[in-house]
């Protein structure tokens, strides 16, 4: 019984040891994105022109004078059915050039939209000072990356221009999107440390492999450690065993996944095989099934099983040695469990006396 727990835990703290080191991995690599990133020189959009731009510019700066969006990507919402704008790019200038630049916030699109209608205003005469334009105008004050313009963000940006004029709107975009800081740095490496040292206690447990808290304070209740050892060891060789469930007149014992259950069979009231369907987005992907004890105490004890019929065969298994619970999920059952537990319990309670008692004159 022991080895087989050991093995248990084993088999859990290595797979505990095997996620938490691949997750330690992923946000490793995630940190070390973000500190490059982090570490990487920042450039003023002044600065930029079309004789030192390049994709991956690291940018902050202000904008506030637009000419115009040249596309905008949807996005549909399935429930309704309507579509909102997700992002949006307008031709922005630089000091000797002209650029896209990519928005996704709302409130930036709603700034970037009332500036070019500013332009549009100075140039249909509404606006005849272009100290009155410049004082209208709404500052963005942006960070992001520069891109390489391609897909239909490219064919749109060009779409719009003469043959002339592509020579001075460089294939380039601002993309606008928050740039990596110290919070993100310090959330990240917290994550990291969290998972190394979890991967580390892991890899400590699979090789020490201690015994379950509950089960070595279960050990601790009888008195002599060693005594009671023996004693489980010897009902673990003697029991019944049906699909790595123990079974007694006294006792079940289970092992699953690192966890051990061990029952009293006086304080068992009810037990029933569960079925149940694991469904992602409504889709049927997996069954689980296992059997449910329900305890005295108000507690329920679930031990898994791998089929279906193999829990009918437990539940016939269960009722030759306790043949005063209560079995099968049935409505009178569940009526009873919910409304008058005490009268279940206490119909159960002279059940298995009268039982035990026809046993012990040798009636049974």
């Amino acid at each position: 019984m022991i080895d087989e727990i050991k093995r248990s835990v084993r088999s859990g703290k290595i797979m505990g040891a095997v996620i938490c080191t691949i997750i330690s991995l992923l946000f490793l690599l995630l940190f070390i994105f973000e500190l490059r990133g982090y570490l990487a020189p920042t450039y003023n959009l002044d600065e930029i022109d079309e004789f030192n731009i390049k994709a991956g510019m690291k940018v902050r700066g202000e904008v506030d004078l637009n000419f115009g969006p040249y596309c905008y990507m949807e996005e549909e919402n399935r429930d309704t059915g309507e579509t909102t704008i997700k992002s949006e790019e307008y031709y922005i200038p630089l000091e000797t050039a002209i650029i896209g630049m990519e928005c996704e916030d709302e409130y930036q699109i709603h700034q970037m939209d009332y500036n070019y209608g500013l332009v549009e205003s100075y140039l249909d005469g509404d606006i005849d000072d272009l100290e009155e334009l410049e004082d209208s105008f709404m500052t963005l004050s942006v960070e992001g990356y520069i891109r390489k313009l391609s897909g239909e963000s490219l064919q749109y940006y060009n779409e719009f221009l003469y043959e002339e004029q592509k020579d001075g709107f460089l294939p380039y975009k601002l993309e606008v999107t928050p740039l990596p800081s110290v919070g993100i740095l310090v959330i990240i490496g917290f994550f990291l440390l969290l998972f190394m040292v979890s991967a580390i206690i892991y890899t400590v447990e699979t090789i020490w492999t201690p015994l379950p808290p509950k089960f070595k304070k279960y050990l601790r209740q009888g008195g002599d450690v060693d005594s009671r050892i023996q004693q489980l060891e010897q009902f673990y060789y003697n029991s019944n065993n049906l699909g790595g469930i123990h079974y007694s007149y006294e006792m079940i014992y289970a092992c699953q996944n690192g966890k051990v259950r061990l029952i009293d069979t006086k304080d068992i009231v009810w037990i029933y095989a569960a079925n149940n369907t694991v469904r992602v987005n409504l889709i049927p992907v997996a069954k689980i099934h296992s059997i449910v004890i329900c305890l005295q105490n108000g507690r329920k004890e679930r031990l898994q099983i791998p089929y279906r019929r193999t829990g009918d065969e437990i539940l016939q298994a269960f009722s030759r040695v306790m043949p005063y619970v209560y079995y099968g999920y049935q409505a009178d059952f569940i009526n009873l469990y919910q409304k008058n537990f005490r009268d279940m319990v206490a119909r159960k309670e002279a059940c298995r006396l009268r039982f035990w008692n026809d046993k012990n004159r040798g009636f049974i």
